[in-house]
């Protein structure tokens, strides 16, 4: 086949392409687009295309395989996106966390920590002597679940405690 009459038979199956696109898309536009790129992988890849076979059927499969690696990428970029953005607001809230801390003194966060409710302070104190979660449970006689729960609550309190003083 001559590279007019391939021409010729890409621009007949344009219809057909366009309604196929747009089965996948539901939006002119992104189906107008999906055509878009599947001509120009058509004709880049022209020498592929074998004689005497199905050119619908390989315009087809190109426009499925088009869709379906755009659809892919559009999940990386979204799901990248949302990880460099749950990225800096953690490093943001790390980087207000040490200007807060940065700017008071000792006395002020002991102060603070001494004002937690006594059943989260000992708790809190043992965690910041070094314990782990098991040994301060066995220690003060509760389960580790609460333990943990305490320390969170602790760790809650004395951000909310900080970011009042700034």
């Amino acid at each position: 086949m001559t590279a007019i009459q391939f021409q010729n038979q890409l621009v007949s199956n344009h219809p057909l392409l366009s309604k196929f696109a747009y089965q996948f898309t539901r939006n002119l536009e992104d189906a107008r687009d999906l055509v878009q790129d599947t001509m120009m992988k058509a004709i880049k890849y022209r020498d592929q295309f074998e004689d005497g076979t199905n050119l619908r059927g390989w315009l087809f499969t190109i426009m499925r395989n088009t869709f379906i690696n755009q659809c892919n990428q559009r999940k990386h970029r979204q799901k990248a996106a949302s990880t460099t953005f749950k990225d800096a607001g953690l490093e943001w809230e790390r980087q207000v966390q040490a200007d807060a801390i940065s700017q008071m003194s000792a006395s002020d966060i002991i102060a603070m920590v001494d004002a937690l409710p006594k059943e989260c302070k000992v708790v809190f104190q043992l965690f910041l002597d070094g314990f782990h979660y098991e040994e301060i449970a066995s220690q003060v006689g509760i389960p580790v679940g609460t333990v943990k729960s305490r320390i969170f609550y602790a760790r809650k309190s004395l951000m909310t405690k900080m970011a009042e003083m700034n």
